[in-house]
């Protein structure tokens, strides 16, 4: 039997994910195990396969689906049941990785209209992406998701780490939507920490240093002035995207999550959801997601899954953007399946966090 273990232990994280191909009657199913390392561990399936070569192509792109999220490889057992134990790799990959308190956005309780109208913030996209902060180093660079965790490294960022001279520690705030990494804030630059430095004089610095790498990175666009702003801002609206950034010019870069009305806002467009598969259904790509409400889980409807995406199993914790929820007890009206997430818990599955149509909902 072909398995793998993958583990990630970083940053309070506990957790390992355990895939294996096993032959049965029917053909070469591809199972997987996932949970807290020493917990039980819940059960669910990849897929069925006629050929055992197809379950083995299915079980190295799960795998690598995990790495990319910042888990490990710790072990691998080979089709005869002979064992790879390999921790030295999986702590020497843990214990590389950088470590930044990073500025969450907070839902803005202000009007978008005086956001705009104030010249003290300036506005940026909201890039439908994967947060992604990128470290580097003269021969080396490291990535890490939302929660701090490793995470694979962006093939562009790869190339520019060999392209340019990097002399100190340089770290850029980025989403990465596809192949694209979107840089959005400085954080470190060629050894020096600028986040005590404004907001302004670090986007001036980014995008110099953006203009002088050439393709490897897209700014993401910043504006200050009213017009400006409100073009960008319909714009934006106008072509379906997320939302925008307001962050207030002056201030400096400051970890964890901003006040509702403070120096870091987002203004979203369409909502989003973590949530939790509760059921799938049997003939169609779909699954049942749900909601805790603080004493009991709560249907929220059904979400379809793209046919380019893995269906997830029961339990998983996925993301869905989605446009209110008519009343409570209803479903998500137009809800999108947005993948998997393991950067949060099961704590983050709230209804509280949801958008119920006519009622007013405190700041994420």
């Amino acid at each position: 039997m072909l398995s793998v273990r993958l583990e990630n232990t970083k940053n309070g994280s506990f957790k390992c994910y355990l895939i294996s191909v096993l032959a049965t009657a029917g053909g070469y199913e591809v199972k997987t195990e996932y949970g807290r390392i020493g917990g039980t561990l819940n059960h669910g399936s990849a897929g069925m396969f006629a050929v055992e070569a197809d379950a083995v192509r299915e079980l190295e792109k799960v795998a690598k689906s995990k790495v990319r999220k910042g888990y490990v490889e710790t072990e691998r057992t080979n089709g005869a049941g002979v064992a790879t134990v390999v921790p030295q790799q999986a702590a020497a990959m843990q214990n590389l990785v950088f470590q930044i308190d990073l500025q969450l956005l907070a839902t803005s309780t202000v009007d978008p209209d005086s956001l705009i109208a104030d010249p003290t913030y300036v506005m940026q996209e909201k890039h439908d992406g994967e947060r992604c902060p990128i470290g580097f180093w003269p021969g080396e660079v490291h990535a890490i998701n939302k929660r701090g965790n490793p995470r694979a490294v962006p093939a562009k960022a790869v190339a520019l780490s060999s392209a340019y001279k990097f002399t100190g520690e340089t770290v850029l705030d980025c989403e990465v939507v596809g192949e694209t990494i979107y840089a959005f804030d400085l954080l470190k630059f060629q050894g020096e920490d600028v986040r005590h430095r404004s907001f302004r004089a670090r986007y001036a610095m980014l995008e110099a240093f953006v203009a002088d790498v050439g393709d490897y990175l897209v700014l993401s666009h910043a504006t200050t002035f009213t017009a400006s702003k409100r073009r960008m801002y319909e714009t934006l609206l106008a072509d379906g995207s997320e939302g925008v950034v307001f962050k207030r010019g002056s201030a400096p870069y400051v970890g964890g999550l901003s006040k509702s009305d403070g120096d870091a806002l987002k203004v979203k467009f369409v909502e989003s959801a973590t949530v939790r598969v509760c059921s799938n259904h049997p003939t169609k790509r779909s699954v049942g997601i749900e909601v805790h409400d603080g004493n009991d889980w709560i249907g929220i409807g059904n979400v379809t899954i793209q046919p380019n995406r893995s269906i997830p199993v029961v339990g998983a914790l996925v993301e869905v953007i989605y446009l209110y929820l008519a009343r409570k007890g209803g479903s998500l009206y137009q809800p999108v399946y947005k993948g998997e997430r393991d950067d949060v818990s099961v704590a983050d599955c709230t209804l509280a966090q949801i958008k119920i149509k006519g009622e007013t909902r405190l700041a994420a």
